[in-house]
């Protein structure tokens, strides 16, 4: 009974290490790149390369080209949150690394995109600091793209949304997620692995949000759970409403 409970105990202890790792992880990588990732003389490279390369699709200072009515997207402020919040810094880099120029995609040297994320970075107010943005983007999977700490932004009524909650019933007024994370706005309706993964990793909040139309997700067999909901926002009066397009769980079940 001795070892069973010493078993017991053990597994237990290796659990909780193991949730508060993958906590103070997450933590890391929602304050590194407030840190500064990149220095104020490669961003001032990145700028040089972003006017020779990039202004005739995305415009002067990131504010985003028209070339006919077809011109690439801003690559500053609002546009800039809704393409990549919470993506790693990563997938910005393999991004413009892979695809850009438009009409010459990765003709650049490594060391000019990597520059270009300096500038990027630079125009949507991260601040810089003692170190460069490497040319092969090593280390980038472990730099997310947050907002700074109690700077938040709602997100407009009627938009595409992502949240993050504890999933449970209401009695006779179906389903809703609490403890819930702030509305995020979002392209996609629906995950992709790496945005449930760290769905996963974000630590609850303290909304509640009224889910609607979720009854073809089978919530049933995902209450308790803490999942990932996206779909549209409707804010009325003292609540807000989710017109759910997906509801996926992400691992965990929901703790007191």
């Amino acid at each position: 009974m001795r070892t069973l409970l010493f078993a017991a105990a053990a597994a237990l202890f290796v659990f909780v290490i193991g949730v508060e790792v993958r906590a103070q992880s997450a933590a890391d990588s929602d304050t590194k790149i407030w840190d500064g990732v990149y220095t104020t003389v490669q961003a001032a490279r990145g700028q040089a390369v972003y006017e020779a390369y990039c202004t005739r699709c995305h415009g002067i200072n990131m504010a985003g080209g028209r070339e006919g009515g077809a011109g690439g997207p801003p690559l500053a402020g609002a546009n800039f949150w809704l393409d990549w919040e919470r993506a790693p810094l990563s997938s910005l880099f393999s991004k413009i690394s892979k695809e850009m120029p438009r009409d010459s995609p990765g003709s650049l040297r490594s060391d000019d995109y990597a520059d270009l994320i300096a500038y990027i970075l630079s125009g949507n107010a991260f601040p810089a600091g003692p170190s460069e943005i490497p040319s092969t983007g090593a280390g980038l999977d472990a730099v997310r793209i947050v907002r700074k700490a109690g700077d938040t932004t709602d997100a407009p009524n009627f938009s595409l949304v992502q949240v993050v909650g504890c999933l449970g019933p209401v009695s006779g007024e179906g389903w809703v997620l609490t403890r819930s994370t702030p509305p995020i706005g979002t392209r996609d309706e629906s995950p992709t692995p790496a945005a449930l993964k760290d769905a996963g990793t974000r630590p609850l909040g303290s909304d509640t949000v009224r889910l609607i139309g979720v009854v073809h997700f089978g919530p049933e067999s995902k209450a308790g759970q803490k999942v990932e909901a996206r779909g549209l926002l409707n804010r009325v009066t003292n609540e807000i409403r989710l017109d759910v397009l997906s509801l996926q769980p992400v691992g965990q079940a929901c703790g007191g």
